[in-house]
């Protein structure tokens, strides 16, 4: 069955899994160093989420280049972080959106943030996914 699908959509579905499974990685990261920030610093949930998502956004940048998009050219390390940095910022915008929006009106997010960096992730993705491929592991 497969065999009938085109090596191109192929290539992208398969390129939009491992994306996904890296994103799953990724919001692990976010929450994770989200939760250490609130257990430090306290009740600070907005610029806790601006760190982690940084911790989180490096995270996926290296486990996209050394998996998901490993058989495109390289680019200089440096260069190509700063590149995903800002493709993502588009994604970022949305998924932030979405998370400030659900810890000032929902009071389950407030009490736990983590629920709403999961909603903004899945916002985020579909901006994501094609900027990457497009703009920042192109081949």
């Amino acid at each position: 069955m497969l065999d009938r699908v085109p090596p191109k959509l192929r290539r992208t579905a398969t390129e939009l899994v491992r994306f996904a499974m890296v994103g799953v990685i990724g919001l692990a990261v976010n929450i994770t160093v989200l939760k250490i920030f609130l257990a430090l610093v306290g009740d600070r949930p907005y610029s806790g989420e601006a760190v982690a998502f940084m911790v989180a956004v490096t995270t996926t940048w290296w486990c996209n280049r050394q998996f998901t998009f490993r058989d495109q050219p390289r680019a200089p390390m440096l260069r190509q972080w700063a590149h995903f940095v800002l493709v993502n910022s588009t994604g970022a915008i949305a998924n932030y959106a979405t998370y400030a929006a659900l810890v000032a009106s929902v009071a389950l997010c407030r009490a736990h943030p983590e629920l709403a960096v999961a909603a903004g992730a899945v916002a985020g993705i579909a901006f994501n996914f094609s900027g990457a491929r497009r703009y920042v592991f192109k081949g």
